[in-house]
């Protein structure tokens, strides 16, 4: 498929796609409308594993840079790319527990803790704060 096609197929039928397999310059493309289209830059963790490395962050890169500096940017897709990570490494239960920590802390819906991205007025210390927590 096209890169252009899937994009517009991305955003007017997700819901064909499951899984997708990508050189890294389409896989960014991709990434940052699956982002946008799942709440923003900060939600979405990603993973590009090779033969011999593996290497985990947001999923969504070269965004929200209008925030760059101001300690309100969404740590979540980082947590969850550590998750990941954990779990790629065969430690599926600290993945476990920390992804677990993470959704819990959604759940709770404490909107003092989650950044502004998802409706709270929190920012990166108090969402991070929170789900130590909850580990």
């Amino acid at each position: 498929m096209i890169v252009d096609n899937t994009c517009m197929q991305l955003v007017s039928r997700p819901n064909q796609f499951d899984v997708m397999v990508t050189p890294n310059l389409y896989g960014n493309l991709v990434a940052n409308i699956v982002a946008g289209l799942c709440g923003g830059g900060g939600i979405v963790p990603g993973g590009n594993i090779g033969n011999d490395v593996a290497v985990f962050e947001q999923g969504a890169r070269h965004v929200n840079k209008h925030i760059a500096g101001k300690g309100i940017a969404n740590p979540t897709a980082l947590l969850l790319a550590t998750s990941m990570m954990l779990r790629h490494l065969q430690l599926h239960s600290f993945s476990d527990r920390l992804e677990a920590a993470v959704l819990d802390t959604y759940l709770a819906d404490d909107k003092s803790v989650l950044t502004p991205d998802v409706g709270g007025s929190g920012n990166i210390q108090t969402f991070t704060d929170a789900v130590c927590e909850r580990i």
